[in-house]
This record gives structure tokens, C-alpha cells and sequence, in this order.
């Protein structure tokens, strides 16, 4: 259908072969575009969801390690706990 609908047109209106080949690479032009917007919100998505995941992960081991000392030696509770300083 598309075919015999580019045909059409291609007689009604005369274009010549090299036209055709100019609005087929425009056409190619806009879909390589919209493949590329397509792909390069996934991945920014996908990407956003990793440094998200990262800093998580980076103050857990971060809070873990400060319980670690806090357990290990509790005279260092009053460095991390304002409140009991005062």
C-alpha cells in the first residue's frame, strides 16, 4: 500500500529519480534523529537510576563504617553526636 502510494504520487506530481532520493534522505534524516532521542533518554534515564544507586551505596558503607568505630571505640560517639558534647 505504501508503495503503490508512493507511485502515485511520484506520477502525479513528476519527480524525477533524484528527487525521490532527496526526500528519502530526509526522511532517513528525521528517523535517525528520532532513534537517537529515543536511545539517548533511555540511557539518561538508565544512568540517573546508576548515580541514584551509587550514593545510596556510598553513604551506607559510609554509615557503616562510622557504627563500626562507634562500637569499636565509644569514647568517639561524642565526635559524631553534637548533643552529647554540650
Amino acid at each position: 500500500m505504501l508503495i503503490t502510494n508512493l507511485i502515485e504520487i511520484i506520477t502525479m506530481t513528476e519527480l524525477s529519480i533524484v528527487d525521490f532520493f532527496i526526500i528519502l534522505e530526509a526522511v532517513g534524516i528525521i528517523a535517525t534523529l528520532a532513534v537517537m532521542l529515543y536511545y539517548s533518554r533511555k540511557q539518561t534515564k538508565e544512568l540517573s537510576t546508576n548515580i541514584e544507586s551509587n550514593i545510596l551505596s556510598d553513604l551506607d558503607s559510609k554509615l557503616h563504617n562510622l557504627m563500626e568505630i562507634a562500637i569499636s571505640k565509644p569514647e568517639m560517639i561524642r565526635v559524631f553526636d553534637k548533643n552529647q558534647t554540650q
